[in-house]
């Protein structure tokens, strides 16, 4: 009998340890199938998602239409719209309430109107502009200036464009070209870039490191000037370093520890200076302690001034309790007494003359520093500033560095390269033509500024009537007719300033009562405060029109114009986005960038590429390019 074939002994499954490295494998099979299976499930649900709004947009503007690009898509946002990112060309106009967006990445400027939307980041070209009420912005990026209104608490500041920052502002550093414009109680600490930081009150700023000089008027701390136009302060501005070429013109009460640069600083009253180690002459009027003077000009100290060492090229002019140990260098430091009669001067370092010395002509290099008295002198035609305080009938100055006038100094021309520094009162100045800004206290008629750097003129009745070069014109204290100024930097003036025309690179900063006829450069123009008569803007930057009752005629250049309340505008025609805030009649917009109007104005036409963005009330006729027309309300 045969015998059964033996079957197969059935293996049991053996257990798996829990932490034995098979355990630990199947455990990741497990997770990487699981996670396959989620983003199957999620790119479902995205593309159900996106065919949904492929429809929805199908249905609402086209039903024909299978496809929409990027040209054609219209931004439709209507209420409570959480946006989170916007990434294309240009910006996206967020119009109503209670948007959360959290960044904004490209070229033009995302105008946020209304309140309360927390926007993070602000990184492209054109300034964002946060125009209403508590709007915490965090950074701020780009070419164009952030124009913030009320109690917007912003941090870092780092384009081309100057920050115009109003009221409430706290703002920590400005780090690029154009001057940041605060106007009252605005703590800035840093201001590192081209243009000049205009601050009226109460702003304390911490340093200044670039090119235009730092206008701050009243009350303001401010650390360090390392750049090369001269920082203007006026009063009370505690300052510790002034480093670059233009003179630093500081008027009272402002603690300054040293000055290292070429054009000379000149601290009018009570400025504790250490250290002044460059080209042009520093010039310190009253109680100003100076260590050591170590560079070309003469270092012009008039009262008080305890001075230990003058190792450089040019003599050092001291007039009173100078106690003085060495002098070292080429030219001889001419320490003149009293009744001292001089003819000519001749050669490289200025002459000091202190009282009741005729002198004729000095020719050579060097500025001859008139000092005190009843000094005639026609013709100063070299290279260094001449620093004349009183009574001192000057004709000509066509030479480099800035000539120095204190008081009751009748001058005709400046012509040469740096600015003439007119300080005190009652000097009547026909020309300034030349590269640094024309420092002009007091009643100081001054006819035209030409040249690069920007005019300070100072404190009151300064009858202006051209500025035609590169820096702007810093007009500060009231009552100064001005009447052109078509160059570079913005131009700053502070009240009652008629002015003209502006036609250069940077905005020019105009506070209040000023009538501007026309804009035409590339910087922004900062219309501050009120009653501001504008006809043109023509340029490429936003002319930013802060406050109140400012008739603007045409904006016709790149950036957006900020204009908030009660602006008449006739034509907006260039790329960036006009923001008109409130009864701003405008006719007609035309050029690339939306224009973004918010309450109450009658527009015409919208006829280029960026949407335009209207919120209420805007009788609007025809939309008819690239990007879509966001309207808000009905």
């Amino acid at each position: 009998m045969p015998k059964a074939g033996k079957g197969k002994p059935t293996q049991k499954e053996k257990v798996c340890h829990p932490y034995s490295r098979k355990a630990a494998y199947l455990a990741s099979q497990e997770i990487r199938l699981g996670k396959k299976e989620r983003q199957k499930s999620e790119k479902a649900t995205r593309l159900n998602s996106i065919g949904d709004r492929l429809q929805w947009f199908q249905s609402q503007l086209d039903s024909e239409k299978t496809e929409f690009t990027k040209q054609d898509a219209c931004h439709i946002i209507e209420r409570s719209v959480p946006v989170s990112i916007f990434t294309n060309q240009d910006a996206c106009h967020i119009i109503e309430r209670s948007v959360p967006v959290s960044i904004f990445t490209n070229q033009d400027a995302c105008h946020i109107i209304e309140r309360s939307v927390p926007v993070s980041i602000f990184t492209n070209q054109d300034a964002c502009h946060i125009i209403v009420r508590s709007v915490p912005v965090s950074i701020f990026t780009n070419q164009d200036a952030c124009h913030i209104e009320r109690s917007v608490p912003v941090s870092i500041f780092t384009n081309q464009d100057a920050c115009h920052i109003e009221r409430s502002v706290p703002v920590s550093i400005f780090t690029n070209q154009d001057a940041c414009h605060i106007e009252r109680s605005v703590p800035v600490s840093i201001f590192t870039n081209q243009d000049a930081c205009h601050i009226e009150r109460s702003v304390p700023v911490s340093i200044f490191t670039n090119q235009d000089a730092c206008h701050i008027e009243r009350s303001v701390p401010v650390s360090i000037f390392t750049n090369q136009d001269a920082c203007h302060i006026e009063r009370s501005v505690p300052v510790s370093i002034f480093s670059n070429q233009d003179a630093c013109h500081i008027e009272r009460s402002v603690p300054v520890s040293i000055f290292t640069n070429q054009d000379a600083c000149h601290i009018e009253r009570s400025v504790p200076v250490s250290i002044f180690t460059n080209q042009d002459a520093c010039h310190i009027e009253r109680s100003v302690p100076v260590s050591i003077f170590t560079n070309q000009d003469a270092c012009h100290i008039e009262r008080s001034v305890p001075v230990s060492i003058f190792t450089n090229q040019d003599a050092c002019h001291i007039e009173r309790s100078v106690p003085v140990s060495i002098f070292t260098n080429q030219d001889a430091c001419h320490i003149i007494e009293r009744s001292v009669p001089v003819s000519i001067f001749t050669n490289q370092d200025a002459c000091h003359i202190e009282r009741s010395v005729p002198v004729s002509i000095f020719t050579n290099q060097d500025a001859c520093h008139i000092i005190v008295r009843s000094v005639p002198v026609s013709i100063f035609t070299n290279q260094d500033a001449c620093h004349i305080e009183r009574s001192v009938p000057v004709s000509i100055f066509t030479n480099q560095d800035a000539c120095h006038i204190e008081r009751s100094v009748p001058v005709s021309i400046f012509t040469n390269q740096d600015a003439c520094h007119i300080i005190e009162r009652s000097v009547p100045v026909s020309i300034f033509t030349n590269q640094d800004a024309c420092h002009i206290e007091r009643s100081v008629p001054v006819s035209i500024f030409t040249n690069q750097d920007a005019c300070h003129i100072i404190e009151r009745s300064v009858p202006v009537s051209i500025f035609t070069n590169q820096d702007a014109c810093h007009i500060i204290e009231r009552s100064v007719p001005v009447s052109i100024f078509t160059n570079q930097d913005a131009c700053h003036i502070e009240r009652s300033v008629p002015v003209s025309i502006f036609t250069n690179q940077d905005a020019c900063h105009t506070e209040r009562s000023v009538p501007v006829s026309i804009f035409t450069n590339q910087d922004a123009c900062h219309i501050i405060e009120r009653s501001v008569p504008v006809s043109i803007f023509t340029n490429q930057d936003a002319c930013h029109i802060i406050e109140r009752s400012v008739p603007v005629s045409i904006f016709t250049n790149q950036d957006a114009c900020h204009i908030e309340r009660s602006v008449p505008v006739s034509i907006f025609t260039n790329q960036d986005a006009c923001h008109i805030e409130r009864s701003v009649p405008v006719s007609i917009f035309t050029n690339q960038d939306a224009c973004h109007i918010e309450r109450s104005v009658p527009v015409s036409i919208f006829t280029n590429q960026d949407a335009c963005h209207i919120e209420r009330s805007v009788p609007v006729s025809i939309f008819t390019n690239q990007d879509a027309c966001h309207k808000a309300v009905g």
